[in-house]
């Protein structure tokens, strides 16, 4: 009896294996990376993107007109980035960013399945004006990142205040992307 349900067994598994081949299923097929196992490892990164600038205060756009929203230019980073396993039990990854020619920022990500999602952390940019001028914010950054093969794009979010020419303004909108291409050992 019980050599009759070992082989009943072995061709459920096997007929289940055929199907999902011929359904283009990868059930059986293969192993397919998620959790901390994608997103770990040594990474070259580009940053770029804009951000619109309102003003914080009302009194402010009917002073000076044209001063009510402006579109400002990210100025694009890029370095290395190193993805490590801080927990694998939680999916918690630390990722450390050192920025060619300037600072290194570390923040907290937590893998869910096919998405990182980055911890909220706080860190200082800059941005740059159609007059050239630069922009400087303190900013709270938030985001996701997602993996395709040897590349992985985290899509950021800037929440913050700055100040240009004087004035006070608030991070409206911003579309700040990240591009990681995996380094090759």
């Amino acid at each position: 009896m019980n050599r009759i349900l070992k082989t009943l067994v072995t061709a459920v598994v096997y007929c289940a294996g055929m199907l999902s081949v011929v359904a283009g299923s990868t059930v059986f097929v293969s192993c397919n990376k998620e959790g901390v196992s994608r997103f770990k490892g040594n990474w070259s990164f580009k940053t770029s993107g804009m951000a619109v600038i309102a003003p914080l205060s009302e009194s402010m756009q009917s002073e000076e007109a044209g001063r009510d929203t402006l579109h400002v230019d990210f100025v694009t980073e890029s370095g290395q980035m190193d993805i490590v396993v801080q927990d694998k039990h939680f999916d918690k990854m630390k990722v450390t960013m050192n920025i060619m020619g300037g600072d290194m920022v570390q923040f907290d990500a937590v893998a869910d399945g096919e998405t990182l999602n980055v911890r909220p952390f706080v860190r200082s940019v800059t941005f740059r004006a159609k007059d050239k001028i630069k922009v400087n914010a303190d900013v709270s950054v938030s985001g996701t990142a997602r993996r395709y093969e040897d590349i992985m794009i985290f899509e950021f979010q800037y929440e913050g205040d700055c100040r240009h020419l004087g004035h006070d303004y608030h991070i409206s909108d911003s579309q700040i992307s990240c591009v990681a291409k995996l380094n090759d050992f």
